[in-house]
């Protein structure tokens, strides 16, 4: 079961991708805060661009969530067109433990194709059978050691899709939009 949450874009490419999938169910959280939804039986939240700072409210509801098992994908955007809202994720990350920071520049723009054979894409569980993977213009980030690589720029080095285990969950954070709209 999924949940898309955030107010600044249209959560139906993702809603509509996940309902396409057999045997999963997906919902748009939209027109409340986060701490109003409930999230039992919610297996992944996806969230999307905030465009205002998570509440505390919010961050205790996730907070509860990664401690339940939960999975949280933020969503944010190359530094050029969403710092305001990447600088949110970014900080609601470090409040629930986690070591991943996005820098807020832009890489990579125009729209190419990371493949596992350029070294772009990660061996991981995350990956498995992703080749290729369709991207444009993302902003890189700063990673702890604790953090797991998904997914590199074509410079070999600037982190576009990375993972952490916080609690008894994870969180994923991509900062490319497009994956979704191309």
């Amino acid at each position: 079961t999924v949940n898309v949450f955030g107010d600044r874009f249209s959560l139906d490419t993702i809603n509509d991708f996940f309902n396409s999938v057999s045997g999963v169910t997906s919902s748009k959280l939209t027109g409340n805060t986060l701490d109003n939804f409930d999230l039992k039986g919610v297996n992944l939240l996806w969230a999307v661009q905030p465009s205002d700072s998570y509440t505390q409210a919010e961050l205790d509801k996730m907070s509860s969530f990664l401690d339940g098992g939960g999975r949280i994908v933020f969503m944010g955007e190359h530094g050029t067109f969403a710092p305001d809202e990447n600088n949110r994720i970014s900080t609601a990350i470090s409040s629930l433990g986690g070591n991943i920071s996005i820098t807020n520049d832009t890489k990579d723009g125009g729209f190419q194709d990371a493949t596992v054979a350029d070294g772009q894409i990660q061996n991981n569980l995350l990956t498995d059978g992703v080749d290729p993977f369709n991207y444009a213009a993302f902003s890189s980030m700063t990673v702890g050691s604790s953090v797991t690589k998904a997914m590199l720029g074509s410079d070999q080095s600037s982190v576009m899709l990375a993972l952490e285990s916080i609690s008894n969950g994870s969180i994923l954070v991509m900062t490319d939009q497009n994956t979704w709209t191309n």
